[in-house]
């Protein structure tokens, strides 16, 4: 297979985010990737992050939305929803995080009350948990906005991983 770079030459930096993530459409035609216009430090919580999807050909860049919840290394669980018809990614409210589904025109289609961290499509499922605690931890993989309620606590009976339904 041939390197073709598919990101504009400009002066934003462009990522995708973690590994286990599909940036593609089915077709190939599409890559999901984030765009920011800086990339030498970690995000503060006024740090905006614009999200959308490259066109393989075009190299040009289409805006979906923008978000306060996300790293370098996952971005904002950006990923392509109900077979690639729309996207869902974490974002923050201005009091917590949640998780967003926008369709190919940056419409929110849906809202989750928590964040996502991971999807089982097949089953409609999502696991979620604190990335306000593993920011004290792993800032590289946390989420700056929230303070963790649950800091003084080692074992918060409150606080673990949840699993959602997406229906």
């Amino acid at each position: 297979m041939e390197k073709k770079i598919i990101t504009p030459q400009d002066s934003y930096h462009y990522f995708f985010g973690y590994y286990d993530l599909q940036p593609y459409t089915t077709d190939g035609e599409k890559h999901l990737c984030h765009r920011v216009a800086f990339c030498n430090r970690l995000p503060t919580a006024q740090d905006v992050v614009e999200l959308g999807y490259l066109d393989v050909e075009s190299l040009r860049f289409t805006f979906l939305a923008s978000t306060r919840a996300w790293n370098f290394q996952q971005g904002a669980f950006l990923q392509w929803f109900e077979r690639d018809k729309s996207i869902i990614f974490n974002d923050f409210d201005g009091e917590k995080y949640i998780a967003r589904v926008v369709d190919m025109q940056g419409k929110e289609l849906r809202r989750y009350q928590r964040p996502i961290a991971a999807i089982d499509v097949c089953n409609g499922l999502a696991l979620s948990l604190n990335f306000s605690r593993i920011y004290d931890f792993r800032p590289g993989y946390g989420y700056v906005n929230v303070p963790d309620k649950y800091a003084q606590e080692n074992l918060p009976k409150a606080d673990g991983i949840f699993l959602m339904d997406l229906s």
